[in-house]
Order: structure tokens, then sequence, then C-alpha cells
């Protein structure tokens, strides 16, 4: 009988043993199943977040081209407008050009001082026969262009500073005046000063042009992330 009683009470340990070997495995399969629950969850709501950022882009992209087609018609009229205008017809420098090219050519799309000084040499001041002494355009970065730079347009538009001394008589002179008053190029007077010499009347200018860089109007991309 003794020994009976010893075997009962080690299958009773055996049982305990393997209990708990049972339940540390359930405990261990517990832990793995609610960890790749939780990893499962925490990629749904990311997954769910990005959607989001998606159909956000897509609205946004919706309301621009919706924005866009509105503008059509009023871009339309503006640019049918131009091209009936006759001031604008009458500053063409060649007949067959149309009234677009006019306005292009009033505001150049970089900073081209040489050619503004081509300009107003060969094309503005030589039609009232002025006697031309000298024309400079002001260098970017140079004493008098940081000096100018306070009188810039508030509203960011870059410009190109010039000044110019001419001579003649009062009729060549007033046409020259009325000239850069007339020429399509944008030009702002800052400082005129008259003097009468030797029977002529030497004008001194100083002025300032401006110019709007090139916009560039197309579909892009613009990718979302995570």
């Amino acid at each position: 009988m003794p020994d009976v009683k010893q075997l009962t009470g080690l299958k009773k340990r055996q049982q305990i043993a393997s209990a708990n070997r049972m339940i540390f495995v359930w405990v261990i399969i517990a832990s793995v199943v609610v960890s790749m629950c939780g990893v499962t969850m925490q990629f749904l709501v990311r997954q769910a977040m990005f959607n989001q950022k998606v159909i956000a882009a897509k609205y946004e992209t919706q309301q621009i081209l919706a924005q866009n087609i509105n503008n059509v018609p009023k871009l339309k009229q503006n640019v049918d407008s131009l091209m009936a205008d006759d001031k604008l017809s009458k500053v063409k420098a060649n007949p067959g050009d149309t009234n677009l090219k006019v306005v292009l050519d009033a505001l150049p799309t970089s900073d081209d001082r040489a050619a503004l000084g081509a300009s107003l040499q060969q094309v503005i001041l030589s039609k009232s026969g002025v006697d031309l002494t000298g024309i400079t355009t002001i260098t970017p970065g140079s004493t008098d262009a940081t000096a100018t730079a306070a009188e810039a347009p508030q509203d960011g538009t870059p410009t190109a500073d010039f000044s110019l001394t001419a001579s003649g008589d009062y009729g060549r002179v007033k046409a020259m005046l009325g000239d850069i008053e007339r020429t399509i190029r944008p030009m702002n007077i800052k400082t005129l000063s008259l003097r009468a010499e030797e029977g002529n009347i030497k004008v001194t200018i100083a002025g300032v042009s401006y110019y709007m860089p090139q916009q560039t109007v197309g579909l892009g991309k613009r990718p979302v992330t995570p």
C-alpha cells in the first residue's frame, strides 16, 4: 500500500507539470496572436490614414481643375479683348505681328539689360534724331543697383535700371520724350534734368524698366507618401 500511494503522488506531480507546460505553450501562442493582431491593426490604421491623404490630394486636384475650367471663358474674353485693342495695334513693330506679340515684347522674361540699352539706342531714341551721348544699364550687384533696390516695386516685380544722356533742339527733345512715353515696354522715369547748352537742350534721364520671370503652365506630379 505505501508503494501505491507514492506512485499516485508522482502521477499527480507529473500531471501538474504537464498542465504547467500546456499553460506556458498557450501563453506563448496567445502572446504571438496578440502581437500579430497589434501589428496588423497598426498597419491597417496607417493604410487608412494614407488612403485619406490620397483622397484629399485627389479632391484638391479636382478643385484646381474645376477652377481652371471656370477660368477659361474669362481668359478667352481677355485674350480676345487684347487682340482687338487698337492701341496695341498702333505700336506693333511689324504689321504682320499680332497684338499678343506686342504684349509679350513689352515685358521680357529675363534680365536683358544689354537688349534694353540696344532698344533705347536703336529703336526708341533714333526716331527723334537726338544726339545720344551715352546709355548706361546698371549691373546687378553694383553700388547703384543696391542704392535703387529700396525703390523696387512692392509686388516683387524685377527691375532693370538705366540712364542716358542726349542733346538736341527743342523739337527733337520733345519728340524723344514722347517716344519714351509711347514705348510698349513699361518704363518709369525717376529723374529728368534739362540744361541749355550751345543752342541745344541737354537731357539726362535716369529710369527703370521691368521684366517678369517666365511662368510655366502644365500638368505635374506630386508624390503622396504615407
